[in-house]
């Protein structure tokens, strides 16, 4: 996550790649379905989905929010929060 200060908007990166570590299959079962639940739901939050690469094993996307839009409400500050913290809930095989 960093804060682009020049454009004004939070930009957020996530790149993971499947290091062998967790079953594969397990986990690409369902991240597809999550991750674009997610993604949708930060959409419908006023974040922008600048980059999406999403393969078996290896995954990048980039989102984005004018501060403008971050910053409206406390409510919209803390369902952003919620939703980026189930982006990385995501990738934990339960």
């Amino acid at each position: 996550m960093k804060g682009d200060e020049l454009d004004k908007k939070i930009i957020v990166t996530l790149d993971w790649t499947h290091l062998g570590d967790s079953n594969l299959k397990s986990l690409m079962k369902y991240l597809p379905q999550k991750i674009d639940s997610v993604l949708s739901a930060l959409n419908s939050e006023g974040w922008i989905i600048a980059d999406k690469i999403f393969q078996s094993g290896s995954n990048f996307f980039s989102i984005e929010i004018p501060l403008k839009k971050f910053n409206q409400s406390e409510k919209s500050f803390n369902r952003s929060a919620e939703l980026l913290d189930d982006l990385i809930d995501a990738y934990s095989i339960r």
